[in-house]
This record gives C-alpha cells, sequence and structure tokens, in this order.
C-alpha cells in the first residue's frame, strides 16, 4: 500500500543550538546515481500525473549523499509549490520516502521549484538579519513567525558565531518558531 513509505519515517527538529553536524558517511556512488535516476523518474510521474507540465533536472552532490531535484518550465509553479511551500514540501516528504524505500535511507534529497526553495530560504535570513538589527536594550527579543524545522535551522545558522545576537527555537509542533535575542 502507497501509505507503507511513512511508516517509521518522523521529520527531525533542530534544536536551540545549532550543533555541528556529524561527518556523513559517504554512499556508494553508483547508488547515489541509481537514487538520482529513480528520484528524476518518480518526480516526473508524480507530475504528469497531477496534471503539471515541466522540466526535471537533477544532479547530486556527493560530498552529503544528496540528491537535488529542480523543477523548471512548470506551467503552473504557484499551485505546485503552494500557499507557504506547503504542496513543495509534501512532494519533498514523499519522494524522500519513496528514495529511502527504494535505495538508501541515507540518500538525502531536495526538491525545488523554479529556484523558490533557495529564494525562500535567502529571503528568511534577510528577514532575520533585518530583525536582530532592529532589537535594541528596550526590546531584546523579538520572535519569528512558525517555521519548518529545515527554515529554523537556517536561520539559527545565521547567528551561530556572532557575538550580537543568539536565536533559540521555541513553541512545539507547527507553532514552533525562532527566537532572535540580542546578547549583553
Amino acid at each position: 500500500m502507497i501509505f507503507d513509505i511513512f511508516k517509521g519515517n518522523k521529520e527531525e527538529e533542530s534544536t536551540a543550538t545549532v550543533e555541528k553536524r556529524a561527518p556523513i558517511e559517504p554512499i556508494d556512488a553508483k547508488e547515489l546515481d541509481a537514487a538520482k535516476a529513480y528520484a528524476h523518474e518518480q518526480c516526473e510521474m508524480i507530475c504528469k500525473l497531477a496534471g503539471f507540465e515541466g522540466t526535471v533536472h537533477s544532479s547530486t552532490n556527493p560530498e552529503r549523499n544528496q540528491v537535488l531535484l529542480d523543477i523548471g518550465n512548470v506551467s503552473d509553479p504557484g499551485r505546485l509549490i503552494g500557499r507557504s511551500g506547503q504542496t513543495l514540501d509534501a512532494l519533498q516528504i514523499i519522494l524522500r520516502a519513496m528514495i529511502s524505500r527504494a535505495h538508501s535511507p541515507a540518500v538525502r534529497l531536495t526538491l525545488d521549484i523554479e529556484g523558490y526553495r533557495k529564494n525562500h530560504l535567502e529571503g528568511l535570513q534577510r528577514k532575520a538579519m533585518s530583525v536582530a538589527e532592529s532589537l535594541s536594550p528596550s526590546l531584546p527579543r523579538k520572535e519569528l513567525d512558525p517555521m519548518n524545522a529545515s527554515e529554523r535551522r537556517m536561520v539559527h545558522l545565521v547567528f551561530q558565531d556572532s557575538k550580537e545576537y543568539h536565536s533559540y527555537s521555541k513553541g512545539e509542533g507547527r507553532n514552533r518558531r525562532v527566537v532572535i535575542e540580542l546578547m549583553q
């Protein structure tokens, strides 16, 4: 059954401080290429079945065991991305689960549509810096809007080496958010 692909998979939550990740144990190049071909094929099939025309571009980053998919020339990118990227995130979760079952759980997949994810994360980083720069002794902390784990991680990375600002996560589930704080 199709929903069996989700058993045992949980999205990891980021912690209050961003720790450097352990070195990634590389997987075999042939396995990564096979996972890339499989992800490419499955992504094209899902888009076609959902009625979206577009071109899937795929590449790998062997140092991170990563398969990168970017769907370009989409007939209706807004609909495929969804509100706040929710459809894009859901499609990425489905493809990750499929790759994990068919190949290796060590393969990491990143799906983008016409550069949306890259632009969105860069915008989040700019917004976080803008919020940080607006802090003062009379307003020493500010909360950002709720974010998913990968978005929170990107914001935490902005302040990881900062001597002026500190960031941490608070809340639970979909209401989890980043707080940016002026260091004293």
